[in-house]
């Protein structure tokens, strides 16, 4: 029996919302085998994401004067065309934030003892079903008071010297927020980290942040490899049957169900 056979006759059972039973869990089961099956030929290279990065790098590098290192790992691993989109908009706003805010310039470094060259580096990685992406840059680190500060001028009432250093970072999430003292091509406009966060909690993902003073800064982001929306009361079509999948957990061919 095949995969969509088998559908067919799963999909025919009422299932109460109460009591879905071993019938709902293969039904579930079914439906992200289908997805998982059908979504294999729309799978991408992260490394069509890493092309507009190494192109980013070696513009800002040249307008901005600083010496940059990119290295780049994860660039086999495949995904869908959506979850690609979000992690390149994402990488994308990421790495100029660390370029634009966490790089010193190569005087300022060769003073601190640092390599006159920044680095930055992008590791994904792979697990079943989820997708960890880990911005790294070996620049300034975070200005806790500054972020503060601004934050408190912008209005932001929460915004206090003695919070936690965690929740300091949770500032630079805020729409429109940017610590910049003139807008670039680069930074000022207030579009950043919020656009980064933005684009991985719309596929259920998340994005954590840490930064030492001095040391550097490291963002964080988790996904599903695989963008599935099922609005409710959707309609699954197997072929010469058309099903709905209504809230009430009911299932049944469409010119049946109510």
């Amino acid at each position: 029996m095949t995969l969509v056979e088998e559908l067919r006759q799963v999909a025919g059972q009422e299932l109460p919302r109460a009591s879905l039973g071993a019938g709902g869990a293969r039904l579930a089961e079914l439906v992200a085998l289908v997805h998982e099956a059908s979504s294999r030929v729309h799978l991408l290279p992260l490394a069509r994401a890493f092309k507009r990065l190494e192109l980013l790098v070696v513009d800002f590098s040249r307008k901005q004067g600083k010496p940059l290192e990119l290295r780049l790992t994860g660039g086999d691993l495949e995904i869908e065309r959506g979850v690609l989109e979000a992690v390149s908009t994402a990488l994308l706003h990421t790495v100029r934030n660390a370029i634009d805010h966490g790089i010193e310039d190569g005087a300022e470094r060769a003073r601190l003892g640092k390599p006159r060259a920044g680095s930055v580096v992008v590791a994904c990685t792979a697990e079943p079903r989820l997708l960890t992406v880990k911005v790294c840059d070996d620049g300034r680190g975070l200005d806790r008071r500054r972020i503060i500060a601004r934050a408190q001028e912008l209005g932001l009432e929460h915004a206090r010297p003695d919070m936690s250093d965690e929740r300091a970072c949770e500032l630079i999430f805020v729409p429109g927020f940017s610590t910049a003292k003139a807008v670039s091509d680069a930074s000022g406009r207030g579009v950043g980290m919020d656009a980064v966060r933005s684009s991985v909690e719309a596929l259920g993902g998340s994005v954590r942040l840490s930064s030492i003073s001095g040391t550097g800064t490291t963002v964080e982001m988790q996904l599903p490899l695989a963008a599935v929306h099922i609005p409710e009361d959707a309609n699954l079509d197997t072929g010469d049957v058309e099903y709905q999948i209504s809230g009430t957990w009911r299932t049944a061919p469409l010119r049946h169900a109510r």
